[in-house]
């Protein structure tokens, strides 16, 4: 594997269960808590702060900063502070990126979703800028739009998650199932959907904030449209391929772009790229301290939970004359655990 490749997923952990109880940059592998930034900004971590629509980019270190301006509405601190830190700003109109990051960040709110949150989605793209602070100079082979479209993808990667597997949303017979999965397909329920809300908010006029797009500044026609297009499509394949599903195909497709040298990658290489890094992002948490990684391994476990429960609890889910078959597969499931410890007493 070329070494730029073994560089960018090398993160450098720590055996500390303690978490610093100061406020280090978002790039921080080690120390960096989410969580402290979900507190510190009233429950919005990922809005950043903007006022007349001036971006007000300070250190996310400034407590006095997030103290005063917590519960200000508008954009994803770790989207904009990226961006930012990375050059990219000059693609956005960031007035309007506050309004898209402020309503993205309002439609992850789901009740009773443990895991799959915006706290989850502004450690994502934390992720993703500690990758581009690792070596800047390997970033330098991405072009700008396609560095936007992952930030972008990393920030809309779950929305409006329900709790619920692709495979529970077929039992269920959910609306998303309807709408994005088919009889016997169950792969990328989910995924479609967090990419169809993402894009669509994308399209929406008062949310559109590409420089030269529908409510963004003026720019060559032709040629902005393109750049949409290509930002809108960059976008829907990064989320669609953080389907676990997917897993094998993402990591095979990772390692033979790794086995050429950076500087000879084609636009499809450097995007199956960065798919495979927002991919490996997205299931980053148990590389965090210990801390962290126990506390986001408690999230994951309730959400499934709940999501079983919900299972056995309705009758009739899909599969007709098999409508008990979730409580079954459960109860076989406490058998087994019941025999292997019983095993594992007689041993």
């Amino acid at each position: 594997m070329d070494s730029d490749c073994v560089r960018m997923i090398e993160f450098t952990n720590s055996n500390d269960d303690a978490v610093s109880t100061s406020r280090p940059s978002p790039y921080n592998w080690t120390q960096f808590d989410v969580f402290r930034l979900d507190h510190d900004t009233g429950g919005s971590p990922l809005r950043y702060l903007v006022r007349t629509g001036e971006a007000m980019i300070g250190s996310l270190g400034t407590t006095a900063l997030f103290a005063t301006h917590a519960r200000i509405s508008s954009p994803l601190p770790q989207v904009l502070h990226t961006l930012k830190t990375f050059s990219l700003d000059h693609l956005v109109d960031v007035a309007r990126l506050g309004l898209f990051l402020d309503e993205l960040e309002r439609m992850y709110t789901v009740e009773g979703n443990p895991y799959h949150t915006s706290v989850h989605a502004a450690d994502v793209v934390a992720t993703l800028g500690t990758m581009m602070e690792m070596d800047r100079g390997l970033f330098g082979v991405f072009d700008d739009t396609e560095l936007l479209s992952w930030v972008i993808a990393g920030a809309g990667h779950d929305v409006g998650h329900q709790g619920v597997t692709n495979a529970g949303h077929a039992r269920l017979g959910t609306a998303w199932y309807r709408r994005y999965g088919q009889e016997g397909v169950v792969e990328s329920i989910n995924e479609r959907a967090h990419a169809d809300i993402t894009l669509g908010l994308m399209r929406d006029g008062r949310y559109d904030f590409l420089v030269g797009g529908q409510g963004g500044k003026e720019g060559d026609g032709a040629g902005e449209a393109e750049k949409k297009k290509k930002v809108l499509g960059y976008i829907e394949r990064m989320i669609l391929q953080t389907d676990i599903t997917w897993h094998a195909d993402v990591c095979d497709g990772f390692g033979c772009v790794c086995r050429k040298e950076a500087g000879a990658w084609t636009e499809e290489d450097r995007v199956q790229i960065l798919s495979g890094l927002l991919h490996f992002a997205d299931l980053s948490n148990p590389g965090r301290p210990w801390g962290l990684c126990k506390r986001w391994g408690e999230l994951i476990y309730e959400e499934h939970r709940r999501e079983v429960e919900t299972l056995r609890g309705v009758r009739g889910v899909r599969g007709g004359a098999e409508e008990d078959e979730v409580d079954d597969e459960v109860d076989d499931d406490d058998d087994d655990d019941e025999e292997d410890e019983a095993d594992g007493s007689r041993g």
